[in-house]
């Protein structure tokens, strides 16, 4: 028996986020920041490509993995871009706040936690298209998703979508950072917590 309405929550992002701020871009201190585990699927191998393409930014990667070595072999030519452990949720926080571009790179992603966390940070995203990044991003106005069936064509993509991010001025880029916090609003802990309350309630009626 099929239910007469349905919907489906998102698990929710840690209420820490509620009282993120919003830095102004010229104030952040990253370009561009991954967080995330460390592996093929999480596209490591593409974030290791495109570091050619990447030099004139200030790079951020924040996570562990099976590809830790891989990356500090690759960034050795690299001094723009830093590789960092497991950071704490606090530091995760703080670091989103100072990028001006979140990344996502990966090849299945479910839901994006933490491209949703970054949001809340005021911090726009580029990714690759999951589920998970087209169920959060709308096209130029919380960051910008691109097609993963060719792999050549995708690195030349997230490449361009950088660049198209990272050349908006000002009130464009502020436009996109309130978008990002309104759409990450709506699924903060707290948020989602009412809302399935509210349903409870509904059903006891």
């Amino acid at each position: 028996m099929r239910p007469q309405k349905a919907q489906v929550l998102a698990a929710g992002i840690h209420r820490r986020y509620a009282g993120a701020n919003c830095v102004s871009r010229a104030d952040k201190d990253i370009d561009l920041l991954y967080v995330g585990t460390l592996d093929k699927n999480k596209g490591m191998d593409r974030l290791i490509a495109l570091l050619p393409a990447l030099q004139q930014y200030k790079v951020v990667i924040a996570g562990a993995g099976s590809w830790r070595p891989a990356l500090e072999q690759a960034i050795e030519a690299y001094p723009n871009v830093r590789l960092l452990g497991s950071q704490s949720g606090g530091e995760l926080m703080c670091l989103y706040q100072r990028a001006r571009c979140f990344i996502s790179l990966s090849r299945n992603e479910s839901f994006g936690l933490v491209m949703a966390e970054a949001m809340a940070c005021y911090t726009p995203v580029v990714a690759t298209e999951t589920d998970g990044a087209k169920a959060q991003i709308r096209a130029g106005i919380t960051g910008y998703c691109v097609p993963q069936q060719d792999e050549a064509a995708c690195l030349l993509g997230l490449q361009q979508a950088v660049a198209q991010l990272m050349a908006l001025d000002a009130p464009a880029y502020q436009q996109l950072q309130q978008h990002c916090r309104n759409q990450a609003e709506q699924i903060l802990l707290p948020v989602v917590v009412q809302r399935l309350r509210k349903h409870y309630q509904e059903l006891m009626l």
